[in-house]
């Protein structure tokens, strides 16, 4: 056999909940990561959904909603974490001519700050302040590094955290991004 150096492992590392899923790796057929800094981080994630006693996962004792599902790739100093997010949506594809798929769609945790809609104001507050106060409430640590003049008062009219936020990054030519529970 010959030198093996360059090759890794092919398939992704699948946990949930913070503990790795050695059957959802062996079954994942694909997945897709998006993160621009117009939107949330999000996933789509592939898996066979048919053993030999019948459906996987519909039971939804491993993907269920809410829970948090973390895909990493590659082995040893070039292994890294390509996405953590909480699943929000779950499908079921069935083929013609193959085995029955289930699909798990999650978001990072600004999510959180999209289902939040809020008509309310900030007084005497820099955009960092309120965009700390607005990541402390979702219970995010948030490491800011934004400067900027104090705001007599900044209004959120009936926008989401999500929205306002970055309405504020816009206006001081910064972006926003979440790394587990850091935001920044």
């Amino acid at each position: 056999m010959g030198d093996t150096s360059g090759f890794s492992e092919a398939r992704p590392l699948i946990s949930i909940d913070e503990v790795e899923n050695a059957e959802l790796k062996g079954n994942i057929t694909a997945f897709h990561v998006e993160e621009t800094t117009e939107g949330m981080y999000w996933c789509e994630a592939t898996f066979g959904n048919w053993g030999g006693s019948g459906y996987l996962y519909f039971d939804r004792k491993i993907l269920d909603f809410g829970k948090t599902i973390a895909i990493t790739i590659g082995e040893g100093d070039a292994k890294a974490r390509v996405f953590k997010g909480r699943i929000s949506a779950i499908e079921a594809h069935y083929s013609k001519f193959g085995t029955p798929d289930i699909v798990i769609l999650a978001e990072d945790r600004l999510s959180d700050m999209r289902m939040t809609r809020r008509t309310r104001t900030f007084d005497n507050m820099s955009d960092s302040d309120v965009m700390r106060q607005i990541a402390s409430g979702h219970n995010l640590t948030p490491d800011i590094d934004i400067d900027g003049a104090t705001h007599k008062v900044l209004a959120q009219v009936n926008q989401s955290d999500l929205a306002f936020i970055r309405e504020r990054a816009r206006a001081v030519n910064a972006e926003i991004w979440v790394e587990d529970t850091i935001f920044m």
